[in-house]
């Protein structure tokens, strides 16, 4: 194997270049200048660990795909056209009733909103500010440059996860071939402007893992973050990022576990009957 056949497969397998594990970027270096200013992930494991390649046959220079693989699924518009057709005020002038006499949207033209990972019991695990629309980019991103090979999930839910998918397959076909895509539950039974066509393997019933998990989880956050939407748009980026960590950091304290309420009336172990053993022990 010759010199450069051995870096891209260390590069694939998520290894530095003496084929070891990869670790922290420092404070300063040239590749995290964009991720520093825009994003907060805070949590062990999740720092950035290496640069974002340039893929130049398929990407512009600002990362925007010169194909339809960031479209939402059968609509064919990307996130971004897509919610400026239906989602009133995203984006200055956008949604329906924007169009109508007197509904004009005020939103300022900043930023278009933050992208967030949280886990099925909805606690986030950062989040990071989108300066041109969603697209299946900004998980790609995070991933990649974030998150070792190995401690990727192996189910990973995103409403657009069909177009995710392949794009990271299309980059990274060695760090992403444990991960299973899928659409979450809420999203993928949508009709309409929203269906989706694509096959099973997208579909949280396919796999029974996914039966009694929470994968919508993330609509309660952005259901909690939409109460700060005007915050959001009115505020400069630096105090944005220094506003929006507090208030997430909030937000997961004030979670409650999920077993609180059997918590509430449990009993000491040494209280139980014989009986009552028997059946929560099983022996």
């Amino acid at each position: 194997m010759s010199d450069h056949e051995r870096s891209l497969l260390r590069e694939r397998l998520g290894q530095d270049e003496e084929g070891g594990e990869l670790h922290p970027l420092p404070s300063g270096h040239r590749f995290r200048a964009e991720q520093d200013a825009l994003a907060c992930y805070s949590l062990p494991g999740w720092e950035q660990k290496r640069g974002l390649p340039h893929y130049s046959s398929f990407e512009h220079l600002d990362g925007r795909s010169r194909s339809s693989e960031e479209f939402k699924c059968a609509t064919g518009k990307s996130m971004t056209e897509w919610d400026a057709d239906n989602v009133l005020g995203l984006i200055k002038g956008a949604g329906k009733l924007s169009r109508k006499k007197g509904n004009a949207s005020k939103r300022p033209n900043r930023s278009r909103g933050v992208f967030v990972f949280c886990c099925p019991h909805r606690v986030i695990y950062g989040f990071h500010t989108m300066l041109r629309g969603e697209s299946p980019r900004d998980a790609f991103v995070v991933l990649y440059t974030r998150m070792k090979r190995e401690d990727l999930p192996q189910y990973l839910v995103y409403n657009n996860a069909c177009a995710l998918r392949n794009y990271c397959l299309r980059r990274a076909p060695a760090h992403f071939a444990n991960v299973r895509f899928i659409v979450d539950r809420f999203h993928y039974a949508k009709a309409g402007s929203e269906v989706h066509k694509c096959g099973p393997s997208n579909c949280p019933e396919s796999y029974a893992a996914l039966h009694w998990v929470n994968t919508s989880a993330v609509e309660s956050v952005n259901s909690f973050l939409k109460g700060f939407r005007s915050l959001g748009w009115y505020s400069g980026l630096e105090s944005f990022m220094v506003i929006l960590p507090l208030l997430l950091g909030g937000y997961n304290s004030s979670l409650r576990r999920v077993d609180d309420a059997k918590l509430s009336i449990a009993v000491a172990a040494a209280l139980w009957t014989i009986e009552m053993r028997a059946v929560l022990l099983q022996g």
